[in-house]
């Protein structure tokens, strides 16, 4: 898209995350060191995100 009305160099963007829905870990052990495990044995599992869909639309008046 190039123009609408009064809006200049109009763009549209798509994103999918995680596109074939899968179950997985985006990230392990992001609370890093705590005072009670000197050890550093304490450790975190975060879920990755379900599908996600996004639409964008950027434009310039």
């Amino acid at each position: 898209m190039k123009s609408f009305g009064m809006l200049q160099d109009l763009s549209l963007q798509a994103n999918v995350s995680n596109l074939f829905d899968k179950n997985h870990l985006s990230t392990i052990g992001s609370n890093g060191f705590v005072t009670s495990d000197p050890n550093g044995t304490f450790a975190t599992l975060l879920a990755g995100v379900p599908r996600q869909f996004f639409v964008t639309l950027n434009g310039k008046p």
